[in-house]
Formats: structure tokens, C-alpha cells, sequence
């Protein structure tokens, strides 16, 4: 194990002025927007990072940025994973199962040749904070919602956990649409 840690209180502009602090202070705006990838950016892209980065910049969600990453990369990767990709979690049962499931997972999204995941989200104000709508759907032939959700506390197996801390984490988690929709309300309050 190695840990670095960096101490830097210097500035990186070239004139030797003050970096400018990272607290971000935004009221709640109100505010949409739609990304739509197809199978070649699919293998190519993840969104996920831009979509960060974007609801830091344009709503200053820096001290949610942990759990919107969990929420977000969890409804993304379950989306592909199962709803496109076809993988099956059992998969990862087994001793060498999460080798496998990676390897396999890396195989089929590079022979994806149709296919798409559009995400949508939406932001509203609620109080002094905001309420952010995430909704994922794709054009997989869908799952069975119920045979695959369970709590945490009963969840012994070696998946289906990230969905039940979504769950935790969002206000709100509903499928639609034969399990090609996913919808999580997530809320926040200011820091």
C-alpha cells in the first residue's frame, strides 16, 4: 500500500496571484438536459466524469460529488452491463467470476454494434437545496426488476448491492419500461 499526500499552497497562474478558493456557492437553478449515446461512443466514452463535472460547474455540487458518482455510475453501469451488454451477475459467484465477468463485459461492449443509453437529468429547487431527477433508460431488451432487488442487510451474494445503496443514497428509485428505465430522485441541501 502506498499513500502520498501533496501540500500545495502556492498558485498556478503565471503571474503569481492567488488561486481562486474552490468553494462553490450556487443558489438552486432550474435546469435539464439530455445526453444520448450510441453503441461506437459507448465503447469509447464514459460519461460519467463529464456529467460530474458538469453538475459541479453548473450547480456547485462539489460535497455531493461521492454519492452523485455512486448513483450515477451505478443506473450507467448496470444500464450497459445488463441491459445492453446481456452480462449476468451470477457471474461473479465464483472464485476467478469477477476476472471473468470483466473480461467477458470488455469483449461484448467492443463487438457493440447497436445499441444506446440516454440519461437525463433534471434539477429543481426544494428549500435552500434542490432535488436532482436522474433518469437512465436504454434500448436493451429489459430485466425482471423484482427477482434482482434486495436490501442490504440481506444481501450476502456477490452482487446487487449497489443498487440497494443507491437506493439508500437517493430519495427516491423506480424502474420503468420492463427494467430499461431507471429514475432516482436524489436531494441535497447546501454545505
Amino acid at each position: 500500500m502506498t499513500l502520498v499526500a501533496v501540500s500545495y499552497e502556492g498558485s498556478n497562474r503565471a503571474d503569481g496571484a492567488a488561486a481562486a478558493p474552490l468553494r462553490v456557492t450556487r443558489q438552486p437553478l432550474h435546469w435539464e438536459c439530455t445526453l444520448h449515446l450510441e453503441s461506437d461512443t459507448l465503447r469509447r466514452v464514459d460519461p460519467i466524469p463529464l456529467i460530474l463535472q458538469m453538475l459541479s460547474d453548473i450547480q456547485g455540487l462539489r460535497a455531493h460529488r461521492e454519492a452523485l458518482y455512486m448513483v450515477l455510475s451505478e443506473l450507467f453501469s448496470n444500464s450497459l452491463d445488463h441491459g445492453l451488454l446481456g452480462l449476468d451477475s451470477n457471474l461473479k459467484s465464483t472464485a476467478g467470476g469477477f476476472a471473468e465477468y470483466y473480461a467477458l463485459r470488455e469483449k461484448r461492449l467492443q463487438d457493440l454494434t447497436q445499441g444506446s443509453i440516454r440519461l437525463a437529468i433534471a434539477h429543481e429547487r426544494v428549500g435552500s437545496g434542490g432535488r436532482l431527477t436522474i433518469r437512465v433508460d436504454d434500448s436493451g431488451p429489459g430485466f425482471d426488476v423484482e427477482a434482482h432487488t434486495r436490501p442490504l442487510d440481506v444481501n450476502d451474494g456477490a452482487s446487487g448491492r449497489g443498487m440497494a445503496l443507491v437506493r439508500t443514497l437517493c430519495e427516491e428509485l423506480c424502474y420503468g419500461n420492463g427494467g430499461r428505465t431507471a429514475i432516482a430522485s436524489y436531494t441535497w441541501e447546501p454545505s
